[in-house]
C-alpha cells in the first residue's frame, strides 16, 4: 500500500468536547466504519450537520434524549441550534460525498465555538 493511500484511510478531524470545554485535533481510519465515531463522541448514534460549504459536524443524535442537569452543549457562530455531547468536525468532498479530512483549524474553531449548561440552553429558548 502506497502512502497516498494510508493517507486517504485516515482522516483529520476535529473534536469538540463540552463535558471538558476542549477543542483538539484526531484521526479517524476510514477503514473502521463508524467506529471511531462512536468512539469519539461516546455515543451509539449520530446525525450530520452543515458546518460550512466543505466541513460537517457530527453530533450525536440522542443527545437530548437522557438530559440530566450536568449535559453540556456546544454551538458556534450561525449554528440554528445548541448541540448536547461531544461534536467531530470533519470535511467532505462535494464531487464525491466522500468523508475527508477538515480544512478547519483548532484556532479557527476556538473563536467561533460556545460551550453551554443545560441551563444556559433553556435560558435560550
Amino acid at each position: 500500500m502506497t502512502q497516498t493511500q494510508t493517507e486517504q484511510k485516515l482522516i483529520n478531524v476535529i473534536i469538540v468536547n463540552p463535558n471538558d470545554n476542549t477543542i483538539t485535533n484526531a484521526v479517524i481510519n476510514k477503514d473502521n466504519g463508524l467506529k471511531d465515531y462512536y468512539a469519539f463522541m461516546e455515543c451509539d448514534t449520530f446525525d450530520m450537520v452543515s458546518y460550512n460549504e466543505t466541513n460537517d459536524v457530527y453530533v450525536d443524535d440522542n443527545g437530548l434524549m437522557n438530559l440530566t442537569p450536568a449535559t453540556r452543549f456546544f454551538s458556534w457562530e450561525g449554528s440554528a441550534q445548541p448541540y448536547a455531547g461531544i461534536g467531530v468536525f470533519a470535511g467532505y468532498d462535494d464531487e464525491t460525498g466522500d468523508t475527508i479530512s477538515t480544512t478547519l483549524t483548532i484556532d479557527e474553531l476556538k473563536s467561533k465555538i460556545r460551550f453551554h449548561s443545560l441551563a444556559d440552553v433553556r435560558m435560550m429558548f
